[in-house]
């Protein structure tokens, strides 16, 4: 989708803001979104799981890593996730706001 999406606002003519190009945008971020959000849920499972397993062997100051909200939040896409869900809601509606949180969802994307 993001493939289509680039070579759609390439051609002449056309740009991110024109009718198919939008509809492709829109799509790709909806479905990494979707793909976001469940790999968030199946790595906080996993987290979660893995200290349970393992509270017994670790001491406790280091076993308390693994459910602090942080880490949860660093070693999932969750930061990501919040900033394609403003990106996509404001890009499907038009709102010029959009660049903005492109650029922060970008930039959570590479900080991860």
């Amino acid at each position: 989708m993001g493939i289509l999406w680039v070579y759609g606002s390439s051609h002449p003519g056309l740009s991110l803001y024109s009718k198919q190009p939008r509809a492709y945008g829109t799509a790709y971020y909806a479905i990494s979104f979707g793909t976001n959000v469940f790999l968030t849920a199946l790595i906080i499972v996993r987290l979660l799981l893995y200290r349970r397993s393992h509270a017994a062997y670790i001491p406790k100051e280091h076993a308390s890593q693994y459910l602090s909200i942080a880490a949860l939040f660093v070693e999932s896409a969750a930061l990501y996730s919040v900033f394609a869900i403003a990106f996509l809601l404001t890009y499907a509606f038009d709102a010029p706001i959009n660049q903005v949180w492109l650029w922060f969802a970008q930039a959570a994307q590479v900080c991860l």
